[in-house]
């Protein structure tokens, strides 16, 4: 057994209708998506219901995601000169190289004073590696308007000692999944268990991960309560709450 690498699929702003976007649209609000397949504890009409709320998701959440998605499949680090300012972007899949790449960009580009991700998440264990880089170069993180960072990219972001997501832009938590190695329809008692105290032992470690990079307990409410297969993309307030957004304009 392995804890999954983090990555949800999000192919949900081809699987679901879209709301219309209206003039004006709040830009403050959050989400939480599951996709167009049915949960394992979903009744029909459960699932009905829920496909039915989720085609009124905010279109400006649905651009974002589509912003997300174009990335390549491996992060790619771009430098930037904004207002006088060094600023890297960090555009794509999480990959098993991406911190190595994190740590090469930010010495062949010194100073950087910011990191701006977009990226649909990908590696949960090289997401909090880059978290540990960039908090220790004490960077700026940030999302911009249009863009997103979910799964294992929210991890990464955590890393930034100052950090902000625009209005526009998403940000993506759900609880990690833990796979099976073997095959077969069935599992022993002893393994079920193990697969169990691993889930409970890696949701620890993020918990305690997440207070070290100074968010609050709603920001591990939220994570642990959304399952694998969905994900929850924190409205503004909740951000400014759990101190993901911890800069102030």
């Amino acid at each position: 057994m392995r804890a999954a690498a983090g990555l949800m699929a999000l192919t949900l702003a081809s699987a679901l209708p879209h709301a219309v976007a209206q003039p004006g649209e709040n830009m403050e609000l959050g989400a939480r998506v599951c996709g167009s397949e049915r949960l394992l504890d979903e009744t029909p009409d459960e699932f009905h219901q829920r496909i039915e709320d989720e085609s009124y998701t905010p279109d400006w959440i649905w651009t974002a995601i589509d912003g997300m998605q174009g990335g390549p499949d491996r992060m790619a680090f771009t430098i930037r000169n904004i207002s006088g300012e060094r600023v890297l972007f960090a555009n794509g899949l999480i990959d098993e190289l991406a911190n190595e790449n994190l740590k090469a960009a930010l010495a062949r580009h010194a100073p950087v004073s910011e990191v701006w991700f977009n990226s649909p998440g990908g590696n949960s264990r090289i997401g909090v590696q880059m978290a540990h880089t960039l908090r220790s170069e004490g960077l700026i993180t940030a999302v911009k308007a249009g863009h997103g960072c979910a799964s294992a990219c929210s991890t990464a972001f955590l890393g930034g000692i100052m950090r902000r997501v625009e209005p526009g832009a998403i940000y993506g938590v759900h609880m990690y999944s833990t796979q099976i190695n073997g095959s077969g329809p069935a599992i022993s008692q002893d393994i079920y268990n193990d697969i169990q105290w691993q889930g409970a032992m890696g949701a620890t470690e993020r918990i305690f991960f997440a207070q070290e990079m100074g968010v609050t307990r709603k920001w591990a409410s939220i994570w642990s309560g959304t399952r694998p297969g969905c994900m929850t993309f924190m409205s503004q307030s909740e951000l400014s709450a759990s101190l993901v957004n911890n800069l102030i304009d």
